[in-house]
């Protein structure tokens, strides 16, 4: 089991990253089909919760009440990449409804 708990924050770590990377982008393009940019933020961390879940749960079977401390940190990752993207030089807009979409996921 520790094995697949490396293995698993090693992902997480990378999905963590892109997901940083992609909400720094000046400018990104629309989401593909038919995808609005708040069903974006809601399956990025909905993606980062689950992979969150999975990997706490890996290396902590028997913690409990992951869930609440998922979400706790989801949505302050949430609040930390709105924040940042009001920064005038990031070139983004920080928006509560992201956020909003953010936790939701």
């Amino acid at each position: 089991m520790k094995y697949l708990g490396r293995v698993l924050g090693m992902m997480l770590g990378a999905y963590w990253g892109v997901i940083f990377m992609l909400t720094h982008i000046p400018k990104l393009p629309p989401p593909p089909g038919h995808l609005n940019d708040k069903g974006a933020h809601f399956l990025a961390y909905g993606g980062l919760a689950g992979a969150m879940f999975i990997t706490v749960w890996a290396n902590w079977p028997r913690a409990r009440g992951v869930w609440w401390k998922v979400l706790m940190a989801c949505a302050a990752e949430g609040a930390r990449e709105e924040w940042l993207q009001a920064l005038p030089f990031i070139h983004r807009s920080g928006e509560l409804n992201d956020w909003f979409a953010d936790v939701g996921g």
